[in-house]
């Protein structure tokens, strides 16, 4: 009971972070303790703007995840946000908040959305098959333009990804040991993610060259079966299944089937 809570608070804490809900409008009122349910509808919801596409699974960055929701803990409860995240870690029985996020919160957010054969996840994990780096997709803010600003954040960290390890290169030829060691093992995990990021950039700069524009009205799968290989493997099972529904043509009813090619 305690694990299902969390959950969706967490759920509702994304909510906050990807604009989903206005962390704005509770500055000022009432706060939640944690310890209480969550209200049956968020008292924020966003009205006449348009949410947040993606956010970034990348520390340091403004738009990361996790610093989201430590700005959004701050809007909606009492006491200091980083209480707030140790506490939620603990009600879903985490070592620490990120590595949930990074490893279970999908899995858990796509069982919520899925009754009977329908699966239809709002928070979708883009992500290298480290999970060294990724991307958060709210489903209903997608559109064309998000895909090439997915080939954009993918760039970037690659840059960040070469850079640093030529810095680590340049230490490594002065050290020695234990020192020469440990940088040996960053170095090798930073080439390892700009590998792993170029495969994922190419994935995404495919789709964005497409010319496609996603079409919820499709349907969320048929939606993320495009983009299939962009996902860690095996997180969303039904995808595979579905892109070779939608390249026999099996769809001819939906606006996806003009793309079935590239399926």
């Amino acid at each position: 009971m305690q694990r299902r809570a969390g959950v969706r608070l967490a759920s509702w804490l994304v909510g906050l972070a990807v604009g989903r809900w206005d962390v704005d409008a509770l500055i000022g009122h009432e706060t939640v303790e944690l310890a209480e349910p969550l209200p049956i509808s968020a008292p924020a919801e966003v009205v006449g703007t348009t949410p947040m596409s993606m956010l970034l699974d990348e520390p340091g960055h403004g738009d990361d995840i996790l610093q989201r929701m430590r700005v959004s803990a701050t809007g909606a409860y009492e006491g200091g946000a980083d209480d707030i995240l140790d506490e939620l870690s603990r009600m879903l029985g985490a070592r620490d908040l990120r590595t949930y996020i990074s490893r279970s919160f999908f899995r858990d957010h796509l069982a919520v959305y899925t009754k009977s054969r329908r699966e239809a996840p709002l928070y979708w994990q883009l992500s290298v098959p480290s999970r060294g780096w990724g991307i958060w997709l709210y489903a209903p803010a997608l559109t064309r333009e998000t895909l090439h600003g997915i080939v954009r954040h993918a760039e970037r960290r690659m840059a960040i990804g070469a850079e640093e390890s030529r810095r680590l290169r340049q230490e490594r030829e002065a050290a020695s040991g234990r020192s020469a060691r440990e940088l040996d093992q960053r170095l090798d995990v930073e080439e390892r993610l700009v590998e792993e990021l170029r495969v994922f950039r190419d994935e995404a700069g495919r789709l964005a060259g497409l010319g496609w524009n996603p079409d919820l009205e499709d349907g969320y799968a048929l939606v993320a079966a495009m983009l299939r290989r962009l996902f860690v493997p095996r997180t969303w099972r039904k995808l595979d299944q579905l892109a070779a529904a939608i390249a026999k043509g099996s769809f001819p009813w939906a606006s996806i089937h003009g793309w079935r090619e590239h399926a």
